[in-house]
């Protein structure tokens, strides 16, 4: 979820600071499997390209990547622009408007993967779990993949959409499914 400048500034009144922030999200726990996901990535780096597009923030993303040392398989971070100044979080719209009547007015992720174009051969691979994830998900052509985290909404969007979703779909609630596909592509 995205923190938002007023919430950071309802926290700094109650007295939580960025170091208490940065603390609660340490406790996070990535999802099942992503820690095998990510030493699938790191084994084959040279195959793989890895773009985030979140509606998060940059310091969100930035502390949860040097916490699971993770900051050197991201190949480019897209998301809204935070920096702490005065003891309060201030959080920018990623961007100000799009052409998207899908996305949220702040970001269009279909638009930030088009600005990371796949080599022929080599297909996408798309994981989300949320609404705004739908868009990217239809950009998709039939030799990519989407991954959409089971018991999220995307799920949900994607199922009340199924006749317009052209690529292959690896439903998850435990990446060690998806890995187990990749793994499969590997050896072929």
């Amino acid at each position: 979820r995205v923190v938002s400048t007023q919430s950071t500034g309802e926290c700094r009144v109650r007295g939580v600071t960025a170091g208490d922030m940065e603390a609660s999200l340490r406790r996070m726990k990535l999802a099942p499997g992503m820690d095998r996901m990510f030493n699938f990535i790191r084994v084959h780096r040279h195959k793989y390209k890895v773009v985030i597009a979140s509606d998060a923030n940059t310091w969100f993303i930035d502390v949860l990547l040097r916490h699971f040392s993770l900051s050197d398989l991201v190949d480019s971070v897209h998301s809204n622009p935070a920096v702490w100044r005065d003891g309060k979080l201030h959080i920018t719209r990623f961007t100000d408007s799009h052409s998207c009547s899908i996305c949220p007015a702040n970001m269009c992720k279909s638009a930030i993967l088009s600005l990371h174009p796949v080599s022929s051969g080599f297909p996408r691979f798309y994981f989300g779990d949320g609404g705004n994830d739908l868009c990217p998900v239809l950009s998709l052509s039939e030799g990519d993949t989407a991954c959409p985290r089971t018991g999220f909404s995307l799920c949900k969007h994607m199922d009340a959409k199924a006749g317009e979703v052209k690529c292959r779909v690896l439903k998850w609630s435990d990446v060690g499914n998806v890995v187990e596909h990749l793994e499969g592509k590997v050896k072929d």
